[in-house]
């Protein structure tokens, strides 16, 4: 869902969480291929990406049509605080 994608991306919280609450995909992506969480962590949006992580079936390791995961997009554009949380997070990173 792009706007879903472009909230994440924008630090738009309230309009996240209330996308979840409807019960919506919180693994959707955008037109190019990346995620919420993907797009959040590439623009240190840290209290979306832990929100995001907060939600039981995000797929952490979620990676755009490069293969870059959250992680490494997060380590690319020195987003430092959102790859401190996703490394805290207890789920498997790649």
């Amino acid at each position: 869902d792009e706007k879903f994608c472009f909230w994440c991306a924008d630090g738009e919280i309230e309009k996240v969480k209330e996308y979840i609450s409807q019960g919506k995909g919180v693994n959707a992506k955008d037109k190019n291929g990346r995620s919420g969480l993907w797009l959040s962590v590439y623009r240190n949006q840290s209290k979306i990406v832990q929100l995001l992580l907060d939600q039981p079936n995000i797929e952490i390791n979620s990676s755009d049509p490069n293969k870059t995961t959250p992680l490494e997009a997060g380590l690319i554009c020195n987003s430092y605080s959102s790859v401190q949380i996703l490394l805290k997070n207890e789920r498997t990173i790649t």
